[in-house]
């Protein structure tokens, strides 16, 4: 099972993971499957419901999961283990923020000219023509260049806040992607800290990427500080 850091991992700097499947074949890492969460004092898995769960009534759910005797009175210090699909999510669109040559957008079927600041929704395409070129920004920052004859769809953008990370994935259909991000780690070979060589994907590549805020929003019952990530 893979996880997002707990707040352990406070004050390190952001991180991408980039996950691509060409042609079956799977490269990178999985995407991250469960948030950990640093119990507070004062915490009750009621009020960590509330505050972090989709779906409130869940809770019990967690207390299974974690094996908590008693929901009102978490030990401080123990890692709770929350599977990320449990987490509240809004939608974050990422936006068209360079524009070049023909391209346009498919939503719902409808095709129109794409324009700077756009926004890129998932379910949505982005198409270029030969003379077409489009940056868009993620939520989370980072920047994706679309080259020329290029098909990409957004499956995926959201912002869960209170954990505080982003998670994006998109396909690319035809032509290629390159990213411009400053943290990425794809496996051994690609661990960057700083100005890496921008990865690139081809026609058949699923990227999914997972972004961490700088500042976690808090979480937890009163005011109990937030396990970061």
């Amino acid at each position: 099972m893979n996880d997002l850091p707990n707040a352990s991992s406070r004050g390190l700097p952001a991180l991408v993971l980039i996950s691509a499947w060409v042609g079956g074949m799977t490269s990178a890492v999985a995407d991250p499957a469960t948030y950990r969460y640093t119990a507070q004092q004062g915490d009750t898995l009621i009020a960590l419901g509330q505050s972090l769960l989709e779906r409130p009534a869940e809770w019990p759910r967690l207390q299974q999961i974690n094996r908590i005797t008693n929901p009102r009175r978490i030990p401080v210090g123990q890692v709770i283990q929350i599977p990320v699909t449990m987490l509240r999510a809004k939608e974050a669109p990422a936006r068209v923020v360079q524009l070049s040559g023909s391209a346009s957008l498919i939503q719902a079927g409808q095709s129109r000219p794409l324009s700077i600041g756009a926004p890129w929704e998932p379910g949505s395409e982005i198409r270029t023509g030969s003379d077409g070129y489009v940056t868009v920004r993620l939520a989370d920052g980072s920047l994706l260049k679309v080259q020329s004859a290029t098909v990409a769809r957004l499956d995926r953008a959201q912002h869960y806040e209170r954990p505080g990370f982003f998670a994006t994935a998109l396909q690319v259909l035809q032509g290629r992607i390159e990213a411009a991000v400053t943290h990425l780690t794809g496996g051994a070979s690609h661990a960057f800290r700083s100005a890496p060589p921008r990865p690139r994907w081809a026609c058949g590549a699923r990227i999914s990427v997972w972004q961490r805020n700088q500042k976690p929003a808090p979480v937890g019952a009163k005011s109990s500080p937030a396990g970061s990530m």
